[in-house]
């Protein structure tokens, strides 16, 4: 019986039926198949872990996006957990909190704040970000900068290094 499973396998894959449209079905399709896939695993002698990989080795088109997205974060988060130490986000929030321009352009200065931000992860309104951004130019581009209209931060930033020039 091990053998014709495992010819099946090479054939087409022992679950190749289950589809895209599979998946769009209704819940007790999903339960049908559920069941199907754990007598076809039952023949197998595979840890939890092995069945995982041979259940989404069969997955296509969205669904298989689907799972690798739902992976990614997962090791994302398993990797963040084990090797970024508890400190981090605090001290990348403190460090962009101290950020000012001093004697960069205003382009690097640009950059390492958007760097700071996404290291630390945080999604700010653009409201917020020019808040953080303006002040911490330097003196004479900041009352300049008064004078002009800006609505986004990139229109903020093209002018910005405009005075600059």
């Amino acid at each position: 019986m091990r053998k014709s499973i495992a010819k099946k396998e090479k054939e087409g894959g022992m679950m190749s039926h289950l589809e895209e449209d599979t998946w769009k079905a209704s819940r007790k399709l999903l339960q049908m198949l559920s069941t199907i896939v754990d007598q076809v695993l039952a023949c197998f002698n595979y840890d939890d872990y092995e069945k995982v990989k041979m259940v989404t080795y069969e997955f296509t088109r969205y669904v298989l996006v689907w799972w690798n997205q739902f992976c990614k974060a997962d090791l994302i988060c398993e990797l963040r957990t084990k090797f970024v130490p508890k400190s981090y986000a605090r001290d990348l929030y403190n460090k962009l909190q101290r950020m000012y321009q001093g004697s960069k352009s205003v382009e690097e200065y640009h950059k390492d704040m958007e760097v700071a931000l996404i290291r630390e992860n945080m999604l700010e309104s653009n409201e917020k970000t020019k808040a953080h951004f303006l002040p911490k130019l330097n003196k004479d581009i900041q009352d300049i900068m008064e004078l002009y209209h800006y609505a986004s931060m990139d229109d903020l930033v093209h002018q910005v290094i405009q005075v600059e020039a």
